[in-house]
Parts: C-alpha cells; sequence; structure tokens
C-alpha cells in the first residue's frame, strides 16, 4: 500500500479568463463520462503489487499450453526464476538491512513454527496471535520498505534451516514429516525456522516424501515463504500487497494447476480469482476441468459449453474435452487436486499441517476462515 508524498503545488498563476471556464467545464464532463463508461464496460482492475504508486495490473503473457492436450487437465506451470527475482528485487527495501525490531518478529515466528508441528492447538493459537501482534506492530515502524527487508534478509537464514532438515532425513533414512513430527533437540534451531514450512509444502505437493523439490518448482519455497510471513498482516492490510505481481501470478496459478489437498469449491473460487490477477486466463475452462476432475460431469459439460461461447480461441480445445467427457466415464477422483496421491503429505484432512486449516492460503493466522484469502479476493486493505 502506498504512501506517495503530496504533488508540489504550482506556482501562483493568473487565473483563466471567464470566457474559458465554459470550455474547460465542457471538456471536464466529457472526459468524466468517457471514464465512467471505461469503468463500467471493463470492471474493477486490480491492483499490481509491481508498481510502486499501486497502479494497474499490466497484462503478462500467458504461457501457450496452460492445459492438457489428450486429456482434461492442467499443464505444468512455468516458473521463471529469473522473472520474479527481478521484480523482486525492485522493492523498496528488499536486500537492505532490516531495522532491529525485526528480530523480535522473527523470534515470534520462529516460535510459531515449533508450534505448528506439534499437537497443542492452544498454543498454535497463542503462537499466532503473538506473531500477527508482532508483525502489525513492526509495520507500523518499518513500513513497506521494512517488510520487504525483513523477508528477504530472512531468507537466507530459512532456506539454509531448511536444506539442513532435507539432508538429515535422507541421512537417516527417515521422511521429511518423521523427522519434523518427532523433532530431534539438536535439530530445535532449523525446525523453528522451517518446521511449519514443510508439513504445509507436504500437504501442497510442492514436497516429496525425502523432502526432494522438483527444479522446475524450486523458486516457488521463497514465494512461499514470503507469502507466509505476509498472512500475518491479515487484518492490517491486503497481504497480497506485500507480494509482487509476478510472485502472485506464479504461486496462484501454481495452487491451482498443480498443488494437492485443496478442496473443490476453494479451487473453483481460485479459477475466478487467478483471472483478476492474470488477465486472459480463461477460468470456465479451468472450472470445468475441476468438475470433471472431481466427478462432476452435467457440471463440466454445462462449464465447458459455456467456455466455447468465452473463449472462440480454444473451440478446438474444449470441443475435445467435450469429446472426451462423452466418450467415457468421469473419475471417481476427490475433489482434493489432482493426481492426489497416498505421498500426497499429511493427512488432507488433518487441520494442524499448516498455521490455517486451509493450507492452501498458508496463513499464519489461527482462524483459517478469517484467514483465507480467495473468499474474498477485493478485499480492501485496512488504513
Amino acid at each position: 500500500m502506498s504512501d506517495p508524498a503530496d504533488p508540489p503545488k504550482p506556482p501562483d498563476a493568473e487565473p483563466p479568463s471567464r470566457s474559458v471556464w465554459p470550455v474547460a467545464a465542457v471538456a471536464t464532463l466529457v472526459a468524466l463520462a468517457g471514464l465512467l463508461v471505461y469503468a463500467l464496460i471493463t470492471g474493477p482492475v486490480a491492483p499490481n503489487p509491481d508498481a510502486p504508486d499501486g497502479g494497474d495490473l499490466k497484462a503478462p503473457a500467458l504461457q501457450s499450453d496452460l492445459f492438457l492436450e489428450d486429456e482434461i487437465g492442467f499443464a505444468p506451470v512455468h516458473v521463471d526464476a529469473e522473472a520474479l527475482a527481478a521484480a523482486r528485487g525492485q522493492l523498496p527495501g528488499a536486500g537492505q538491512p532490516p531495522p532491529k525490531e525485526a528480530e523480535a518478529v522473527l523470534d515470534a515466528f520462529r516460535a510459531l513454527n515449533l508450534q505448528e508441528i506439534g499437537s497443542d492447538q492452544r498454543a498454535q493459537t497463542e503462537a499466532a496471535r503473538e506473531f500477527n501482534l508482532r508483525l502489525t506492530e513492526f509495520y507500523g515502524v518499518g513500513h513497506h520498505a521494512g517488510l520487504q527487508a525483513l523477508m528477504t534478509s530472512s531468507f537466507a537464514r530459512f532456506r539454509e534451516a531448511l536444506d539442513l532438515l532435507v539432508t538429515r532425513a535422507r541421512s537417516r533414512g527417515a521422511t521429511i514429516e518423521d523427522l519434523v513430527q518427532q523433532p530431534d533437540p539438536a535439530l530445535q534451531e532449523a525446525l523453528s525456522w522451517a518446521g511449519g514450512f514443510v508439513l504445509l509444502a507436504r500437504r501442497l505437493g510442492l514436497m516429496d516424501p525425502t523432502g526432494a523439490i522438483e527444479p522446475r518448482l524450486s523458486p516457488l519455497v521463497e514465494v512461499l515463504y514470503r507469502y507466509r510471513i505476509a498472512q500475518g498482516l491479515r487484518g492490517t492490510l491486503n497481504p497480497k500487497e506485500l507480494m509482487t505481481g509476478q510472485e502472485i501470478r506464479t504461486f496462484f496459478l501454481w495452487r491451482l494447476h498443480e498443488a494437492r489437498s485443496i478442496p473443490l469449491d476453494k479451487r473453483l473460487l481460485y479459477a475466478i480469482e487467478l483471472s483478476i490477477y492474470l488477465p486472459g486466463y480463461p477460468s470456465e475452462i479451468a472450472r470445468g476441468a475441476l468438475f470433471f476432475q472431481a466427478g462432476h460431469v452435467q457440471e463440466a459439460r454445462d462449464t465447458l459449453a459455456r467456455a466455447r461461447q468465452l473463449y472462440p480461441d480454444r473451440a478446438a480445445l474444449i470441443d475435445r474435452y467435450l469429446q472426451i467427457i462423452d466418450a467415457q466415464p468421469a473419475p471417481a477422483a476427490p475433489d482434493a487436486g489432482p493426481a492426489a496421491a497416498p505421498d500426497a503429505g499429511p493427512a488432507a484432512d488433518a487441520p494442524d499441517a499448516s498455521p490455517a486449516a486451509d493450507a492452501a492460503d498458508a496463513s499464519p493466522a489461527a482462524n483459517a476462515a478469517d484467514a483465507d484469502p480467495a473468499a474474498d479476493p477485493d478485499a480492501t486493505p485496512k488504513k
């Protein structure tokens, strides 16, 4: 949320002659009418987190292969590590030493990580509240630049701890969850940085049982780390304002296309939200695919038929999908996400796997229902 300074006032000048005022008034009314018509046609535009002044979202290029051709489903997401790093590097405060108050925030965040890997729900709630409080207080001191400095400067310590946990799990022949949920006192420091993240990453399918992350998706580790911290400010400002547009678009696309253990109703909302942050994204095709994967054949057919009218340039793909629907029964798959496998991480219905029961939102808030950014995509940050 930007806080631009007031623009400089122009020097005093002679007032225009009275004959100019009627012309100026008419021109102003015409301009306002034009803007109103444009707003009515285009609808609301999401703010661009990349723009320091909160400017409108610039439409990025869509990857060409969003969907599979021979089966109804989503194509793997292209993650552009260079673009993510470049966008992050332009944020005020990125790469700078954070204010001294940052350590109290990180202490609270680490305490929360340790509670996340335990089973005491009340302790988790209290730790989440403490973290939210500390982060909110810090925001009052450091503002956006201070928070960016905190997140970018602390990521190296987090990543080192995460790599240590993965290495130790492999050396012991244990799964990464076993290592985290049966903690070794010698690993207390590493667990305080990355314990909660590990459970969330496994739950979403970002990590395999050994802790390995597909190289293509490795840049998402920092995105998810930053997103988890940003969620601590819900109620003070929209957490998305702390992320770059590139990060939001990439994470939201992966969350919809590849993440596991997310209920169907939320994924249907995510498809709509993604079309806000990624203009041109064919959300109705995505929703049709989601319905089909969940076994809702008629809803899939109806949604794809509607999509054919909305996206004539993708008619060939939609027709192929409709043929697939008519030629074979829908899979008896759960609605928890694509390719839900036995190794998808902690039980899909386990609310303890992250700071919030809704792991997809990566929220450190204790009440998942109140911490869901998808529930209100256009939420207005509090001043």
